[in-house]
This record gives structure tokens, C-alpha cells and sequence, in this order.
């Protein structure tokens, strides 16, 4: 299996092993490949899991934006996962417009360009392709 860039795993390893030699200690973007993006899909309605995310005072909270075990929300461990893939400026998130009041405080760290709103829930796809179009 390849990355962004066409290398294997073992080269990569093989590039690790030879800068480790050498007493060099990589932060953690340092290897990552230039060109790799990660798209965080945050728009759904969270409709499958809403007995979970339900509050007491009977509000629907999608699925994102709740944490299941305390802590960070499945949105916050998302984007935690996509920095260990890409550098900051290449994370993206596709999310729905009306739920702005959630989904702003947990991206205020993203690019306004590198969210992606959609104006009602469109399904993955549109997720994906969105920004493609132009």
C-alpha cells in the first residue's frame, strides 16, 4: 500500500530507521506526506443513535457533537485522528448549516475555506463532492 506521495510502507520505514541513525527525532508531521487532505464528515442528523443523544430536557443532539464516554465528542476525536494524517492547513469538515451553533466551537481552529456547509443533509456523497463542483 502506498501514501500521497507513492511511497510504500517500507520505504517510509526504511526513511524512519535511516533518520533515527542519524539522531534525528520527526515531530509528528514531519513524515507525513505534502499532498495527503482528510475530509471529517460532520453533517449528518445523527438519527440512529438519537435515543443516546437525547438530553433530558428532550433535545436532540446529533451524533457529533456528543461525547459517548465523556470528554472529547466524536467530532473532537475526528479531527485529533485526521492531525495525526495531515498538517493542519489539510483538514477539512463537511457540515450542515443549521447546525452551526455546534459545529462552530468545535472548528474554530479549521480555515473558513476548509469547511465545507451544506445546506441540508445531502448524504456522504455530497459531503465529498461539495467542494469539487467549483
Amino acid at each position: 500500500m502506498q501514501d500521497c506521495n507513492g511511497q510504500s510502507q517500507a520505504e517510509r520505514a526504511r526513511a524512519a530507521q535511516s533518520m533515527a541513525r542519524e539522531g534525528f527525532q520527526p515531530d509528528t508531521h514531519t513524515m507525513l506526506p505534502g499532498g495527503c487532505w482528510a475530509l471529517v464528515l460532520a453533517g449528518g442528523e445523527g438519527t440512529r443513535l438519537h435515543s443516546l443523544t437525547t438530553t433530558a430536557s428532550g433535545v436532540s443532539i446529533p451524533k457529533q457533537f456528543c461525547s459517548l464516554r465523556g470528554g472529547a465528542s466524536l467530532l473532537q476525536q475526528a479531527l485529533k485522528r485526521a492531525a495525526s494524517v495531515a498538517r493542519p492547513h489539510h483538514i477539512c469538515a463537511a457540515v450542515m448549516s443549521k447546525q452551526k451553533n455546534w459545529w462552530q466551537p468545535a472548528l474554530r481552529d479549521l480555515a473558513a475555506s476548509n469547511i465545507f456547509v451544506q445546506p441540508a443533509n445531502c448524504g456522504t456523497a455530497a459531503g465529498i463532492l461539495l467542494r469539487l463542483k467549483g
